[in-house]
């Protein structure tokens, strides 16, 4: 008889170096289980290396490294949030992020993204961007869909963006974390 090995389900990258945090005005995502508040980012010595006007990027003060000049890499997504918002203040539904793919080529300083999520009052949406990659690490989209603030960890290893999109009937507002 043929023994048949169970599969191991493929595990999302762990971010170490970028945490996203909510600022104080913004509500908590329904299952939203790595964004942390403002406060507690603050007192964890973290440096705030983005933001818009829902959430704050901090990046541990210990991650070291220079970008890679060469190479282009496929992240995968470790961790998403999103939610539909009424209007400026009330987030009226958490938004089912399904998947999405990141792309950065270091050699050319590009970047480009997908990201595919839906709910019962907004259907399915996606979030479409490319752009340049400064030498900070930090995304300066030139195509999208979206308003999106990006960002590449000290040596490349990580990536995080948030993403707010005007809808008819609202807004679509979230961060990600990627890993390789």
């Amino acid at each position: 008889p043929s023994v048949v090995e169970p599969s191991v389900p493929v595990q999302p990258p762990q971010v170490t170096q970028l945490a996203w945090a909510r600022n104080p005005w913004t509500s908590r995502a329904e299952g939203d289980s790595f964004v942390v508040d403002y406060e507690t980012a603050l007192k964890s010595g973290w440096n705030r290396v983005i933001g818009n006007p829902s959430y704050a990027l901090f990046q541990n003060p210990d991650a070291q490294g220079k970008l890679p000049q060469e190479g282009v890499v496929n992240f995968r997504l470790a961790n998403a949030s999103a939610q539909f918002y009424k209007d400026a203040q009330t987030a009226i539904e958490a938004v089912a992020v399904q998947s999405g793919a990141l792309q950065v080529d270091f050699g050319r300083s590009l970047f480009q993204t997908s990201l595919y999520m839906a709910s019962k009052s907004v259907g399915s949406q996606n979030i479409q961007a490319s752009g340049n990659v400064s030498a900070a690490g930090q995304f300066v989209p030139t195509a999208s869909n979206a308003n999106l603030t990006g960002y590449l960890n000290a040596n490349g290893t990580e990536a995080a963006y948030a993403f707010e999109k005007p809808l008819s009937q609202g807004s679509l507002s979230g961060v990600t974390l990627w890993g390789r």
